[in-house]
This record gives C-alpha cells, sequence and structure tokens, in this order.
C-alpha cells in the first residue's frame, strides 16, 4: 500500500515518463539504438529510485502529519458562549475539565489593541506555582481572521507549543499559513491577581494593521503550565550571558492537556466602536507618541522613549507586586477631578525602546473633564494634557 502511494506520488509529482524522455532524446546513432535505450532505461531507473528515496521522506512526513492532525481534531475539548453587556462583562459561567475551571470574565477592543480577562479556578489536587503560571491562547472572528496565537515553548512535550498549535489552528480553520497572517504585531499574558486557587490573567494583542468590526470572537485556552527557576535570575545584576544561562535551566511543569474554545457575542458599542484621536498638548523631552487612540470601551497609548522603557523593563530585582507598583509610578494618567488612573496593560512592541499601556478611560469620561499624561523617571517628573485632535 505504500509502495502504491508513494509510486502515485512519484509520478504525479516528479513526472518520472517525461524524465525518461529527457535521458534518451540525448541518444544518437541507430547502431546503438538498443544499448543506449538500455542504458537509458537504467537511468531512469536510477533516477525514479532517487527520486522515490526524495518523495518518500516528504510523503511519510505528509502521513505523519495527517495523523497528527486527526489526533488534534479528536481531542477532547469543552466550548462555552458568553454573551456581553454594556460594561464588557462577559456573562459565562465556569466551564470545568481535569479539575479546572475557566471563563471569560471580559473583553476590550480598540482599532489596534484586545485584551481579555480569563478566569481560572484549580482543585486543591493540582500542582500548581501561581507566581509562574502560563497558558497559551488563539483569538479569532466569526470570518476566521486570527487576531493573534500564542503557545508555550515546545518543552519536549507532544502536542504542545506555539507550532503545534499554529500550524493545527490554521488547517482546522481552512487558512493558509504563509498568506493568511495574524494581525497581531505582539502579544502577551500574564497573572494579574491569584487567591485561593483562582488565578486571574490577561491575555493582550496589539495590531499596526488594526482589527476589524468582528461581531463574534473565538478564544481557545492551551498548554497550562508553570515553571520553576533558579533565584538568582531575580538578580539584576546578571550579566545577559548569565541571565540566559541560568534562564536554561528553568524546569516547566504541564498542568493539563485540557483544551477549552469560549464563542463570544461581540456587543454592538465595541464592534461598530468609533475611535478618537488624541495627542498631548505640551512636548514631554524624549517621548514620541505614535498615537493614542479613545473609543466607548477603552484607551490606548504607544510611544517610544528610552528612559521610560528602560525603567519599566529593567526591574528584575523587584517582586511582581513590587514591580507592578513601581511601574504605576512611573506612568499614569491623572485628571482635573482629583482622580488617578493607573495602566491595565502595559508593555514592549517590539520596536526599539517602544512601549504600549492601555487605560480604563473611555470616550464618553473625556467629555466633563481634562486629562493629563504622568511620567516619573530617574528624578525627573513630565505633564502634559491629552487633547482631541480635530
Amino acid at each position: 500500500m505504500i509502495n502504491k502511494i508513494l509510486k502515485e506520488y512519484v509520478e504525479k509529482d516528479n513526472n518520472i515518463e517525461s524524465n525518461y524522455n529527457a535521458i534518451f532524446s540525448k541518444m544518437e546513432g541507430n547502431h546503438k539504438k538498443n544499448f543506449m535505450r538500455k542504458l537509458a532505461s537504467s537511468a531512469a531507473a536510477i533516477l525514479g529510485i532517487l527520486v522515490v528515496g526524495t518523495a518518500s521522506v516528504q510523503v511519510y512526513a505528509k502521513i505523519a502529519w495527517d495523523i497528527q492532525f486527526k489526533e488534534y481534531q479528536n481531542r477532547e475539548y469543552k466550548y462555552g458562549v458568553g454573551n456581553k453587556d454594556l460594561t464588557e462583562k462577559v456573562e459565562m459561567e465556569y466551564i470545568e475539565q481535569d479539575g479546572i475551571k475557566v471563563k471569560v470574565d471580559s473583553i476590550m477592543t480598540t482599532d489596534e489593541h484586545f485584551e481579555a480577562k480569563i478566569n481560572f479556578a484549580f482543585d486543591e489536587n493540582i500542582q500548581l506555582n501561581s507566581e509562574t503560571f502560563q497558558f497559551g491562547y488563539a483569538v479569532y472572528d466569526e470570518n476566521n481572521i486570527i487576531y493573534g496565537i500564542m503557545g508555550g515553548l515546545d518543552h519536549g512535550n507532544k502536542n504542545t507549543g506555539f507550532n503545534y498549535h499554529n500550524k493545527c489552528i490554521y488547517r482546522e480553520l481552512g487558512l493558509n499559513i504563509k498568506k493568511d497572517l495574524p494581525l497581531a504585531n505582539s502579544l502577551g499574558s500574564g497573572v494579574i491577581s491569584s487567591q485561593n486557587r483562582n488565578i486571574i490573567s490577561k491575555i493582550s494583542i496589539d495590531s499596526r494593521k488594526g482589527f476589524p468590526s468582528s461581531r463574534k470572537l473565538f478564544i481557545r485556552i492551551f498548554d497550562l503550565e508553570y515553571y520553576m527557576q533558579d533565584s538568582k535570575l531575580t538578580n539584576s545584576n546578571l550579566t545577559e550571558q548569565e541571565w540566559i544561562a541560568l534562564s536554561k535551566q528553568t524546569e516547566y511543569f504541564k498542568i493539563s492537556d485540557a483544551e477549552w474554545i469560549f464563542e463570544i457575542n461581540v456587543p454592538e458599542n465595541i464592534y461598530s466602536r468609533e475611535t478618537v484621536n488624541l495627542d498631548l498638548k505640551e512636548y514631554i523631552p524624549e517621548l514620541e507618541i505614535k498615537h493614542i487612540k479613545v473609543t466607548d470601551t477603552g484607551f490606548i497609548m504607544q510611544g517610544n522613549m528610552e528612559e521610560l522603557y528602560n525603567a519599566c523593563m529593567n526591574q528584575r530585582n523587584l517582586s511582581k507586586e513590587e514591580l507592578k507598583q513601581s511601574t504605576k509610578e512611573l506612568i499614569n494618567i491623572t485628571d482635573n477631578k482629583g482622580n488617578t488612573y493607573y495602566y491595565k496593560n502595559i508593555g514592549s512592541t517590539g520596536e526599539k525602546f517602544g512601549f504600549s499601556c492601555s487605560f480604563e478611560i473611555n470616550k464618553d469620561m473625556l467629555k466633563d473633564r481634562k486629562i493629563f499624561l504622568n511620567i516619573n523617571v530617574n528624578g525627573k517628573h513630565y505633564n502634559s494634557e491629552i487633547i482631541q485632535i480635530k
């Protein structure tokens, strides 16, 4: 059976007959006809053997991939549906597998930024480290437009990691992995809070291309794991080479093979959103603003600033809570009513010294107040009013 598959593959994709004719057409002289035909036949046979040897690797790889994808299609997963109200809170019950309950608490989308809060609850018998808990995810809409896919590293475990989920999800959705590229320019996730074996994490995706007016979103959760690493990794005095060497000793522990798929019905105020463009009224030294945008549901700012970027990213010696508090002091927004708004999410854009942060500020709030950006780095305080671009 395998020989037949190989033969059909080789004859179809490698044109053995035309190869034979090409070789035989080189022969001259009637007196050499029989001899040269035999020689040509031998040459074609040798060529065929070489082609089959090469093709067999491809065929076996294709067979192995078909088997792997069949396993993926037959996997067990739980499916949940959530509706949303105008506060962006998803109305959903926990979906449970393997003693793990998961649900989507909320989503927020602007033209170029998406984030969602994912709620995990773990049974007592599950081994867990909430400080280093992480997971993979994929987000796409009803038209199979992929916002982004993020998987764990391939730690030598079968059927895990970005490469595995990326190619399986693309095939399942009938997409071309080389042409139907994700909208994401940067992706991230992180623990917001953890208490009594309940972890709330946030996923975030930024796109320079912009997100469409999706009416339905699908959020898939997989590759739940945690890791253990040398405590020396928190030492800010380590050289880059020392830090890389220690990070290679990190051990990863799989929590579950389960997968959850959530279907979120997006409300009209998100998919028909109108974006207002903002800018700084006063120039802040060394800060380059890429854009500041606000919609009915959120506020996103992206820019480049070396001092701010280094201050945010180079604090490895701090605990998560200390780092969070320190970063809040580095950048925040205040208004003329005495309120202070701290970021919901902050991270790198992937550009040199590029940062992106989001705040719980919406269009309606700007109707009755002035807001101001505050940056505090290296003992310097910068302040500028944020105004609408007309």
